[in-house]
């Protein structure tokens, strides 16, 4: 079975927010709409993930649950705080984790580990701005995921798909 995942980094946090800790700043105005927007792209049938798996930060969860809403994916949301400040070995832990009848899930994390992520299963350096979305092709079994290579199929950034929905 071939799988796909997706992996995004939450949306731009609103660093003005009286919000205190890292943990539980929340997303900026900005950041909703950029959520809003790859939201409307997973609402394709090719992007439809089957699980979504987000870091238990607020900005992370959020950006997640309008992703989900705007979609109109009805893919459950399991909220995992081990992903927040997680690097890659605990990352891949948590996606190796996932059932092997699941065929796309989608990881909404934190930078740097985002790009690692994408770095280590692709081979492929990229820049990973708030909101991007990789997407990797898995020919592996979740639970072996690491020990062989992943494609990257596409790589989204909001300021290239936003025109597209501000018409």
């Amino acid at each position: 079975m071939k799988r796909q995942l997706l992996v995004l980094r939450h949306a731009k946090s609103d660093w003005s927010s009286d919000s205190g800790r890292d943990h539980d700043r929340p997303l900026s105005k900005r950041g909703r709409r950029a959520a809003t927007h790859i939201g409307k792209v997973l609402s394709s049938e090719r992007f439809c993930p089957q699980l979504v798996i987000t870091s238990s930060a607020t900005r992370a969860r959020t950006t997640a649950e309008i992703v989900i809403e705007r979609s109109g994916v009805e893919a459950p949301l399991e909220v995992r705080s081990s992903l927040y400040g997680a690097g890659v070995d605990g990352w891949m832990e948590e996606v190796r984790s996932i059932s092997e009848g699941v065929g796309s899930a989608l990881v909404v994390g934190h930078e740097p580990t985002c790009s690692a992520v994408v770095e280590t299963l692709a081979g492929v350096r990229t820049v990973y701005p708030t909101a991007g979305l990789a997407g990797l092709a898995v020919n592996t079994p979740w639970s072996d995921l690491g020990n062989s290579r992943c494609e990257l199929e596409y790589f989204l950034v909001p300021r290239l798909i936003e025109p597209l929905f501000e018409r």
